[in-house]
């Protein structure tokens, strides 16, 4: 962590990565907890009543993005990971961005059409992220659509 400090300081947006196996992979949350020291520790009220950490002033993060994939049809498998996501934005005080989830990812095949077009997407995505700061939610949803009906799915899995 000691050689990353320095560049998540100078980093516009902060890309959270984990694949979910479990509601929350024990080294995504290690990950996070090794951030507090990029925090101030003087706590913020909000006009929400809530209470909230700032960022120190060296640190420019303005977004926080997440970038998830999971074996699972359902796209609830994914509401651990994005709330706590989306907490850490509020608790640092900066944007929450918007996620980049892929469901059953072990669907995904190299040289298929519809594997083709998320990859596709998910790049769009990236580039709308840097050139105008979000990333449309209509791409998200193209990047998440099923590549197998759940009744397919759960017959190859049971």
């Amino acid at each position: 962590m000691d050689m990353l400090y320095p560049k998540l300081r100078k980093a516009d947006i902060l890309v959270l990565a984990t694949p979910v196996y479990v509601p929350l992979p024990d080294y995504f949350q290690s990950f996070l907890n090794r951030l507090l020291p990029l925090m101030n520790p003087v706590l913020k009220t909000m006009p929400n009543g809530r209470t909230r950490a700032i960022t120190n002033k060296d640190v420019i993060i303005k977004k926080i993005v997440l970038v998830s994939t999971c074996g699972w049809w359902e796209m609830g498998n994914f509401n651990v990971v994005l709330h706590i996501a989306k907490e850490l934005a509020a608790n640092m005080s900066v944007e929450f961005a918007g996620a980049v989830l892929r469901p059953h990812a072990d669907y995904m095949v190299p040289e298929d059409k519809e594997t083709k077009k998320v990859l596709e997407n998910c790049e769009l995505a990236g580039f709308q992220l840097i050139k105008e700061g979000k990333m449309h939610p209509d791409i998200l949803k193209q990047i998440s659509k099923p590549l197998i009906k759940r009744k397919n799915y759960i017959d190859e899995n049971i």
